[in-house]
């Protein structure tokens, strides 16, 4: 089930979030810039207080109350400018995070559509996010989502620079077809 948080999912986004986080971006263990970063980052107030930001929404995948994944979306931004282009206007593809153990498995694409859609239903004209460039499994789902590679950012860690890709896709208003 695919369901908008509540505060009530602050702590198990809090373990999700960091374990996704530590699997995904450091699987040779832990320093104490990323140990730094993922307890600011992931803070149970931190995402408490994200969960109440009226320009947020985060959906939950869940079975029989189990979090497996979450798309957080923030509404209305504006991203690094593109390649030759301005600087990019939609909802911002915040976070996706699925558990290891169900990654490969369609629950990211199910969770992606649902933050596409509620983003077209508050109006975006586009969705955009960045991937880090390290993780290639991410990079070829966005890229088989129809997202478009479009630019990079940088995202920091005590001082130290790590390379994002910028993916940005259109999402076309719905349409009604009537028959005569």
């Amino acid at each position: 089930m695919i369901r908008l948080a509540t505060p009530l999912d602050a702590e198990g986004l809090s373990l999700l979030a960091s374990h996704v986080f530590l699997d995904t971006y450091v699987p040779q263990g832990v320093n104490r810039a990323i140990a730094s970063e993922v307890q600011q980052r992931f803070a149970v107030p931190v995402l408490a207080a994200r969960l109440q930001d009226p320009g947020v929404r985060v959906l939950v995948a869940e079975t029989e109350g189990w979090l497996e994944g979450f798309a957080d979306l923030t509404l209305q931004a504006t991203g690094p400018s593109a390649s030759a282009g301005p600087a990019l206007q939609g909802a911002e593809l915040f976070r996706l995070y699925v558990h290891p153990r169900r990654q490969c498995q369609g629950l990211g694409a199910r969770l992606l559509k649902a933050a596409e859609d509620l983003a077209r239903g508050q109006g975006a004209a586009c969705s955009w996010l960045s991937a880090w460039e390290g993780n290639t499994r991410a990079l070829a789902f966005y890229a088989r989502q129809g997202y478009q590679e479009v630019g990079e950012t940088d995202y920091r860690i005590d001082g130290v620079s790590y390379r994002n890709r910028v993916f940005h896709k259109a999402l076309h208003a719905w349409t009604t077809s009537t028959t005569s």
